[in-house]
């Protein structure tokens, strides 16, 4: 079969948390604005916490702690200038000291140049079975998956021996480079480096909501078809969570309910109004699926994502209320309205038997209820509260978890226009388990 060639690896590694070197060289130290060389190295680390890093050995003893600093201004072989390094420790043998830190900010080599493509590595995420592809040794694998949108092209292959890499980070946790990525305009046109990057910064956001943890793209390079020979690169650090299986919408045996939403993802982006509110959102929804703040603080962020989208979408862009309407009815009326909105049934599902069990004997309505009747007990610590919460069985507090997730999910696909089938947290129990959004079977 002549399936298309593999994106080139520009980052090989098979090794878990292995750090990736941005630079090896000549390095100068400013102190009181004069340049003092030595030898200097940059790169990004994976632990304890992940970080782009930096040492610089053989400076004259007392170069900097003389000083007292707590921050240093770095220029590179090429004059390239990195402001407010910040220092950790300082260490001194015989007559000379070495200094180490890290970098707080992203450091982007020529980012105006225009190029016609940049290839990255994304970090951490699992494996998805796309369009089949040939590797170099001439072995094939279904592992390419195309996201488009108006004006971009991004084209994501599984690395070669992504299957062993995955199965080390299934078992130990940690990072590894999983995917190659190459980005480039829909029309084939240049395109400003600096301008890809904020594509890539998105799409890293878009991967993490389909994931339900933080993963992102690393060590961007640009190319321009020549061999000029500049460089045209970032060294910086993505938001990226240690490994882990964990649930979410999408599923690895279909590559369209991974791909198909993004292109409104990025048109949503585009509006600054809901830029904010988007970004806001998938914090709250990220940190609830990975228990932040344990089962309790991940129904409260849950529920607070579900509060902001309730204001974003009623008042400001259906208009179904005004700023006074909203404020004066209840929590669990502003979900409701909001899951009424989305074309979801509002019924707690039969499959969360004990929620349902205490719905019943409580009296509550629907899911709107329940969910901020359990989130009030947490939120409002009285001790009628504290009783009431403590009495609750972790099969109840876990479906409520559950089930506030579950439309977080729905309401944001809602949102993105999203009209395919789905990975229900609530009905599918298996790998390949998908239903059709709900909405889509109401059309």
């Amino acid at each position: 079969m002549n399936y298309p060639l593999a994106l080139e690896d520009i980052h090989f590694s098979t090794n878990l948390n292995q750090e990736i070197e941005f630079y090896n060289d000549e390095i100068y130290v400013n102190v009181d604005d004069v340049l003092v060389q030595s030898n200097g190295r940059i790169w990004l680390t994976w632990l304890p916490i992940p970080a782009v890093r930096f040492s610089i050995t053989g400076l004259p003893i007392g170069t900097i702690k003389s000083l007292l600093l707590d921050t240093v201004d770095l220029y590179l072989k090429n004059k390239k200038l990195i402001k407010n390094c910040k220092i950790s420790h300082i260490s001194t043998g015989g007559l000379e000291e070495s200094i180490f830190g890290f970098m707080s900010q992203k450091i982007q080599h020529n980012p105006q140049y225009r190029v016609d493509y940049i290839d990255c590595s994304i970090v951490n995420l699992h494996e998805i079975y796309g369009d089949p592809i040939m590797y170099a040794d001439g072995t094939s694998c279904r592992a390419r998956l195309k996201f488009i949108c108006s004006d971009w092209k991004i084209i994501v292959d599984s690395k070669k021996g992504h299957k062993n890499i995955l199965n080390s980070l299934c078992e130990q946790s940690g990072y590894a480079l999983t995917h190659s990525v190459r980005l480039t305009r829909l029309d084939g046109s240049k395109f400003q480096f600096s301008e890809g990057i904020q594509v890539l910064d998105v799409f890293s956001l878009y991967l993490s909501f389909a994931v339900g943890r933080w993963i992102g793209c690393v060590f961007p390079v640009g190319n321009d078809g020549s061999s000029s020979g500049l460089s045209v690169m970032e060294w910086s650090c993505p938001r990226v969570d240690p490994f882990r299986n964990c649930f979410t919408w999408t599923d690895m045996q279909y590559s369209k309910v991974l791909e198909d939403p993004f292109s409104s993802f990025m048109s949503l982006w585009d509006d600054e109004d809901w830029r904010e509110v988007l970004q806001t959102a998938l914090h709250w929804y990220l940190s609830a699926n990975a228990f932040s703040g344990g089962l309790e603080g991940a129904i409260i962020q849950a529920q607070t994502a579900l509060e902001l989208l309730s204001s974003a979408v009623l008042v400001e862009r259906e208009k179904w209320l005004s700023n006074d309407g909203y404020t004066r009815i209840s929590a669990a009326e502003r979900i409701r309205l909001l899951i009424h909105w989305s074309g979801v049934s509002a019924d707690i599902p039969s499959e969360l038997v004990e929620l349902s069990k205490l719905a019943k004997s409580e009296n509550w309505m629907d899911s709107a209820d329940a969910m901020t009747a359990m989130r009030n007990t947490i939120t409002h610590p009285t001790q009628k509260n504290r009783v009431k919460y403590a009495r609750h069985s972790s099969a109840v507090r876990t479906e409520t978890w559950k089930i506030c997730l579950w439309y977080l999910e729905l309401i944001i696909l809602k949102i993105l226009n999203y009209n395919g089938a789905y990975r229900s947290r609530i009905s599918c129990t298996w790998v390949g388990h998908i239903v059709p959004i709900p909405w889509s079977c109401k059309n």
